[in-house]
């Protein structure tokens, strides 16, 4: 109860009528359309990534961007849909 006493009497009324979105500040959430563009092609190569860590690492390298590992799964998830190469694992007595 405090809280709205004490925003009408800094502000007054329009202090009071004012929203203010929950959730986290609005950041980096995609990736330049050119950068977006050549990642989205090596993806798709059988090569690819084997894992996000060496993404981040080739983003620093090739473009100088810094992007966290949470937006850099999103992007590659859910906006590219794609997968990592990463091979399956095999049992260790298993015959080749």
């Amino acid at each position: 109860m405090a809280a709205w006493l004490r925003r009408y009497r800094d502000g007054g009324l329009d202090a009071l009528l004012t929203y203010k979105e929950a959730g986290a500040p609005p950041g980096q959430k995609t990736l330049p359309a050119a950068v977006f563009a050549q990642l989205k092609s090596r993806l798709a190569t059988p090569t690819g990534f084997a894992s996000y860590l060496e993404v981040q690492q080739w983003l620093r390298d090739e473009f100088a961007l810094a992007v966290p590992y949470k937006t850099l799964h999103g992007i590659v998830h859910y906006q590219l849909k794609a997968k990592l190469k990463r091979p399956r694992p095999s049992h260790a007595k298993k015959s080749s």
